[in-house]
């Protein structure tokens, strides 16, 4: 998918109550909310972001899909395993095995590996750094335009490809070695008492 000329995979398809059709991804893939495109076709339009360049941020990010466009609520595994349908958003264990579909490096699995992470995006022109909080790490391999593509435990969505360390290569294979950060899709609950 192109957004705003740079190469991002779609996240989830998702639907408010009134059957409109969204799409949710990395807020840095959406950050000046522009026009997506899929095969040099519009399909839909950035909505709303909580990252930006230089501030502390969330990357998380939705766009509104055109109402002649349909997105689907399954994973496609890049023929590793069909579609995997989504059931929910509970939150994996640290240690749960997880997988990531993305454009670059396909249907990659690794485990989860901490949540509440901080990472600095350093701009690679000089520009201001951004701070992430609250992302998830794991080891699941990830490169360039996976940013955007979800992640799933079983059948549990768990959020989108935040990054990955410079300059990192997958071999290929779905258990590549690597590591790679995401947006949570939940948040945790907090009981006081």
């Amino acid at each position: 998918m192109t957004f705003n000329g740079y190469l991002c995979s779609v996240g989830y398809g998702a639907k408010d109550s009134s059957g409109r059709q969204y799409l949710v991804t990395a807020g840095h893939c959406i950050e000046d909310l522009p026009d997506l495109y899929y095969d040099n076709q519009h399909f839909a339009k950035g909505e709303k972001t909580r990252f930006g360049v230089g501030t502390n941020s969330v990357d998380m990010g939705i766009a509104r899909v055109d109402s002649d466009d349909q997105i689907a609520t399954k994973l496609g595994t890049w023929g590793s395993a069909g579609t995997v349908a989504v059931k929910g958003s509970k939150r994996a264990a640290s240690g749960a095995a997880l997988c990531k579909s993305g454009q670059t490096t396909q249907w990659t699995c690794g485990a989860v590996k901490s949540y509440n992470v901080t990472v600095t995006y350093v701009d690679q022109n000089g520009g201001p750094n951004t701070i992430v909080r609250g992302l998830g790490s794991s080891s699941v391999c990830t490169q360039g335009g996976d940013s955007g593509g979800a992640y799933i435990s079983g059948n549990q969505a768990q959020g989108m490809t935040s990054g990955g360390p410079t300059n990192q290569k997958c071999n290929g294979s779905v258990n590549s070695p690597g590591s790679s950060y995401f947006q949570p899709s939940t948040t945790p609950c907090r009981t006081t008492g």
